[in-house]
Protein backbone atom coordinates (compact mmCIF):
# COMPACT_ATOMS: atom_id res chain seq x y z
CA UNK A 1 0.00 0.00 0.00
CA UNK A 2 1.15 3.51 -0.94
CA UNK A 3 0.00 7.03 0.08
CA UNK A 4 -0.24 9.67 -2.68
CA UNK A 5 -0.74 13.31 -1.35
CA UNK A 6 -0.40 16.69 -3.09
CA UNK A 7 -0.52 18.11 0.51
CA UNK A 8 2.92 20.07 0.39
CA UNK A 9 2.85 22.58 3.24
CA UNK A 10 3.68 19.37 5.16
CA UNK A 11 6.50 17.47 5.12
CA UNK A 12 6.19 13.20 4.66
CA UNK A 13 7.18 13.25 8.84
CA UNK A 14 4.89 16.04 9.57
CA UNK A 15 2.20 14.51 7.69
CA UNK A 16 2.92 11.16 9.28
CA UNK A 17 2.80 12.47 13.05
CA UNK A 18 0.34 14.78 12.63
CA UNK A 19 -2.34 13.52 10.46
CA UNK A 20 -1.84 9.68 9.53
CA UNK A 21 -1.25 8.63 12.68
CA UNK A 22 -5.17 9.93 13.66
CA UNK A 23 -6.68 8.15 10.76
CA UNK A 24 -6.97 4.52 11.38
CA UNK A 25 -5.08 2.23 9.37
CA UNK A 26 -2.68 5.28 8.05
CA UNK A 27 0.36 4.46 10.68
CA UNK A 28 0.94 1.03 9.28
CA UNK A 29 1.82 2.36 5.64
CA UNK A 30 5.60 2.36 5.77
CA UNK A 31 7.61 5.82 5.41
CA UNK A 32 9.27 4.99 2.37
CA UNK A 33 5.32 4.70 0.83
CA UNK A 34 4.58 7.76 1.35
CA UNK A 35 4.68 9.97 -1.49
CA UNK A 36 3.94 13.98 -1.36
CA UNK A 37 4.00 16.15 -3.99
CA UNK A 38 7.15 17.68 -2.18
CA UNK A 39 8.80 14.69 -1.87
CA UNK A 40 8.43 13.93 -5.57
CA UNK A 41 9.65 17.47 -6.27
CA UNK A 42 12.39 16.98 -4.23
CA UNK A 43 13.67 13.79 -5.63
CA UNK A 44 13.06 15.64 -9.47
CA UNK A 45 15.31 18.33 -9.11
CA UNK A 46 18.03 16.00 -6.74
CA UNK A 47 18.74 14.81 -11.06
CA UNK A 48 17.90 18.67 -12.22
CA UNK A 49 21.10 19.86 -9.57
CA UNK A 50 23.23 16.58 -10.36
CA UNK A 51 23.00 17.79 -14.27
CA UNK A 52 23.83 21.89 -13.36
CA UNK A 53 26.95 23.80 -14.93
CA UNK A 54 26.97 25.51 -12.28
CA UNK A 55 28.97 25.70 -9.16
CA UNK A 56 27.38 24.93 -5.81
CA UNK A 57 23.45 24.62 -7.72
CA UNK A 58 20.50 26.50 -5.58
CA UNK A 59 16.72 26.69 -5.71
CA UNK A 60 14.47 29.63 -5.53
CA UNK A 61 11.06 28.33 -3.38
CA UNK A 62 7.57 29.79 -3.21
CA UNK A 63 6.16 27.40 -0.98
CA UNK A 64 6.02 26.30 2.99
CA UNK A 65 8.46 24.56 5.56
CA UNK A 66 6.78 21.62 5.05
CA UNK A 67 8.35 21.58 1.00
CA UNK A 68 11.37 23.49 2.26
CA UNK A 69 12.13 20.44 4.72
CA UNK A 70 11.73 17.93 1.91
CA UNK A 71 14.03 19.81 -0.49
CA UNK A 72 16.98 20.34 2.86
CA UNK A 73 16.24 16.36 3.84
CA UNK A 74 17.14 15.59 0.05
CA UNK A 75 20.45 18.02 0.36
CA UNK A 76 19.36 20.83 -2.05
CA UNK A 77 20.35 24.56 -1.02
CA UNK A 78 17.56 26.73 -1.29
CA UNK A 79 18.91 30.48 -1.49
CA UNK A 80 15.91 31.73 0.57
CA UNK A 81 15.60 29.28 2.97
CA UNK A 82 14.16 31.72 5.45
CA UNK A 83 11.59 34.34 4.32
CA UNK A 84 11.35 36.18 7.71
CA UNK A 85 13.96 38.73 5.61
CA UNK A 86 11.23 39.19 2.85
CA UNK A 87 9.17 42.73 2.56
CA UNK A 88 5.84 41.89 0.49
CA UNK A 89 6.95 44.91 -2.43
CA UNK A 90 9.47 44.71 -5.04
CA UNK A 91 9.20 48.38 -6.81
CA UNK A 92 9.71 49.26 -10.53
CA UNK A 93 13.38 49.86 -9.74
CA UNK A 94 14.34 47.59 -7.95
CA UNK A 95 12.95 44.91 -10.32
CA UNK A 96 15.48 46.13 -12.88
CA UNK A 97 18.43 46.48 -11.09
CA UNK A 98 17.51 43.09 -8.80
CA UNK A 99 20.39 40.96 -8.62
CA UNK A 100 20.19 37.49 -9.75
CA UNK A 101 21.69 34.64 -8.02
CA UNK A 102 23.64 32.91 -10.99
CA UNK A 103 24.02 29.64 -8.39
CA UNK A 104 19.95 29.20 -9.00
CA UNK A 105 19.11 26.91 -11.18
CA UNK A 106 15.29 25.93 -10.38
CA UNK A 107 12.09 27.33 -9.14
CA UNK A 108 10.01 25.45 -6.90
CA UNK A 109 6.55 26.13 -6.17
CA UNK A 110 3.93 24.76 -3.79
CA UNK A 111 1.01 26.53 -1.91
CA UNK A 112 2.10 29.56 0.18
CA UNK A 113 0.33 30.88 2.85
CA UNK A 114 2.43 34.05 2.60
CA UNK A 115 2.66 34.60 -1.17
CA UNK A 116 3.75 38.40 -1.75
CA UNK A 117 4.24 40.55 -4.92
CA UNK A 118 7.81 40.32 -4.21
CA UNK A 119 8.31 36.36 -4.29
CA UNK A 120 6.28 36.41 -7.71
CA UNK A 121 8.56 38.88 -8.87
CA UNK A 122 12.21 37.09 -7.97
CA UNK A 123 10.81 33.57 -9.22
CA UNK A 124 9.42 34.94 -11.99
CA UNK A 125 12.99 36.46 -12.59
CA UNK A 126 14.95 33.63 -12.07
CA UNK A 127 12.95 31.99 -14.80
CA UNK A 128 13.64 34.56 -16.93
CA UNK A 129 17.28 35.53 -16.47
CA UNK A 130 18.18 32.28 -15.01
CA UNK A 131 16.43 30.51 -17.61
CA UNK A 132 16.01 28.04 -14.21
CA UNK A 133 14.09 24.92 -14.26
CA UNK A 134 10.56 25.61 -13.16
CA UNK A 135 8.71 22.96 -10.80
CA UNK A 136 5.51 22.68 -9.07
CA UNK A 137 4.02 20.42 -6.51
CA UNK A 138 0.74 20.45 -7.95
CA UNK A 139 -2.09 22.10 -9.97
CA UNK A 140 -4.78 22.58 -7.40
CA UNK A 141 -6.67 25.16 -7.39
CA UNK A 142 -7.93 24.92 -4.10
CA UNK A 143 -8.32 22.69 -1.36
CA UNK A 144 -10.72 22.45 1.86
CA UNK A 145 -13.94 21.54 3.18
CA UNK A 146 -17.91 22.43 3.86
CA UNK A 147 -18.21 24.78 1.21
CA UNK A 148 -14.97 26.96 1.73
CA UNK A 149 -11.92 26.71 -0.46
CA UNK A 150 -9.04 28.73 0.23
CA UNK A 151 -6.39 28.81 -2.57
CA UNK A 152 -4.52 25.83 -3.45
CA UNK A 153 -1.25 25.91 -4.97
CA UNK A 154 -2.50 26.09 -8.44
CA UNK A 155 -3.09 30.10 -7.99
CA UNK A 156 0.42 30.28 -6.44
CA UNK A 157 2.17 28.79 -9.52
CA UNK A 158 -0.65 30.27 -12.02
CA UNK A 159 0.06 34.06 -10.58
CA UNK A 160 4.34 32.96 -11.60
CA UNK A 161 3.65 31.40 -14.70
CA UNK A 162 1.69 34.89 -15.72
CA UNK A 163 4.32 37.00 -14.44
CA UNK A 164 6.98 34.65 -16.18
CA UNK A 165 5.86 33.55 -19.55
CA UNK A 166 6.83 30.05 -18.06
CA UNK A 167 4.98 27.14 -17.76
CA UNK A 168 5.57 24.80 -14.29
CA UNK A 169 6.21 21.27 -14.67
CA UNK A 170 3.93 19.70 -12.33
CA UNK A 171 5.46 17.14 -9.79
CA UNK A 172 2.34 15.79 -8.25
CA UNK A 173 -0.75 14.61 -8.77
CA UNK A 174 -2.13 14.40 -12.23
CA UNK A 175 1.09 13.92 -13.53
CA UNK A 176 3.62 11.28 -14.32
CA UNK A 177 5.94 12.60 -12.24
CA UNK A 178 4.78 11.12 -8.93
CA UNK A 179 3.75 7.68 -10.34
CA UNK A 180 6.54 7.19 -12.12
CA UNK A 181 8.93 6.92 -8.75
CA UNK A 182 6.58 4.88 -7.37
CA UNK A 183 7.05 2.27 -10.08
CA UNK A 184 10.73 2.92 -9.61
Amino acid sequence: MFLTTNASFRSREELLEKKLKQVHGYDKIPFNRIYTASYVTAENLKKVVAEANVENPAIYVVGMAGMRKELTDAGLRIINHDDADDTDTMTESELATYQCDPSVVAVAAGVDFKLTYRKICIASLYLQVNDAKFVCTNPDRYSGKNNRFPAGAGTVIRAIETASGRKAEVMGKPSQSMFNMIRE
